[in-house]
């Protein structure tokens, strides 16, 4: 998209382009190298010999091999659609192509991605939306079906769910590295929201809406390399950055909006303090040195694991003593006898 004139003539002023930060424009020879990157993401994803791909394919809940799923080798057609066998499916695809873009043909572009992605996946969090509006400005559709799909099969699988329980329990994770690192701002966040409230931005959103476009694609860069790892610790980056920010919140809106990086507190152009890089590079430092900065952050892929066992095991807990409550409640109700009052 960001390669055609047409397209600056009918979206410039796209709620999707809110945090642009300058970085996408009209200049159709310098979206060159944008459009580049965007397809070196797909490189690496699709690559048999990617390292990420081949530990989440052995245990992933999808069936690589099943010959329903949609085949994402570039040298295989794709066959898009433009509705899904859910009509209200349909009509939120619809909403959500409407909020993203002013003009109705990148509208029914977003509507025929979503669509074919539903094929495979079967169900629909807002958060993919998102995602596949970003990649739409750099890819076609086809490629943005591929590159879409490739995170949900190796690396973030059932987080685009309605109710995705694998981001659930890796929220829960995360609040658990949290408290470990970083006790006082994690106990203040702890007394604002529940982690799966805020964890989806970074999580299942992948920052759209919460980076600036310069740092967002750097953020895509690293996530494509090293795996859903990376959110852990860029989640944990956020909070390393912006601890006396968190710590001095007023409220818990407050608190709310630092995490999410809302604009009215982090600027588009914030400079880091110390920002000793390019000179190009110093308006909106401040993001890209969140996004390296989580690089420093120590996380193993055994540790994560270890506390999604821990995790699972008290989520099993909870809902065993939900059901006991229900049950309970249930019997009380059986036991309930009215009498006959003259």
């Amino acid at each position: 998209m960001i390669g055609s004139i047409d397209f600056w003539n009918k979206e410039a002023k796209a709620p999707l382009l809110k945090r642009n930060a300058g970085m996408f424009s009209s200049k159709l020879k310098e979206m060159v190298p944008h459009i580049n990157r965007a397809e070196s993401w797909l490189d690496i994803a699709l690559n048999p010999n990617n390292d990420i791909k081949q530990l989440n394919e052995s245990g992933n809940e999808i069936n690589c091999n099943n010959d329903s799923l949609i085949q994402l080798d570039q040298n295989i057609e794709i066959n898009l659609v433009d509705h899904t066998d859910n009509p209200e499916i349909d009509r939120i695809f619809k909403l959500d192509a409407e909020r993203t873009f002013s003009d109705e043909e990148n509208r029914i572009k977003m509507i025929t991605v979503l669509s074919t992605i539903y094929q495979e996946i079967k169900d629909y969090h807002q958060g993919l939306g998102f995602v596949v509006a970003f990649f739409l400005l750099q890819l076609t559709p086809e490629d943005t079906v591929r590159l879409a799909l490739s995170l949900n099969r190796y690396y973030l699988p059932g987080y685009f769910k309605t109710a995705p329980f694998n981001y659930v329990r890796d929220a829960k994770v995360f609040e658990k590295l949290l408290m470990k690192r970083y006790p006082d701002a994690a106990k203040k966040i702890e007394e604002s929201a529940c982690a799966e409230a805020f964890c989806s931005k970074w999580f299942v959103g992948l920052n759209v809406h919460v980076l600036p476009f310069p740092s967002l694609c750097k953020f895509f860069e690293i996530l494509f390399e090293k795996g859903n790892l990376f959110l852990f610790q860029f989640g944990l980056s956020i909070v390393d950055v912006c601890r006396e920010d968190i710590l001095n919140a007023k409220d818990a809106s407050q608190v709310l909006a630092i995490l999410r990086l809302d604009e009215k507190v982090y600027h588009d152009l914030l400079e880091h303090k110390d920002f000793l890089g390019k000179e190009e590079e110093r308006a909106g430092s401040f993001f890209l040195h969140l996004v390296d900065n989580a690089l420093d952050i120590e996380i193993t892929q055994d540790e994560v694991n270890n506390l999604r066992e821990i995790v699972l095991e008290e989520m099993m807990q909870q809902e065993e003593k939900r059901k006991q409550i229900e049950s309970q409640m249930n019997f009380d109700e059986d036991e309930i006898v009215f009498s006959d009052e003259d």
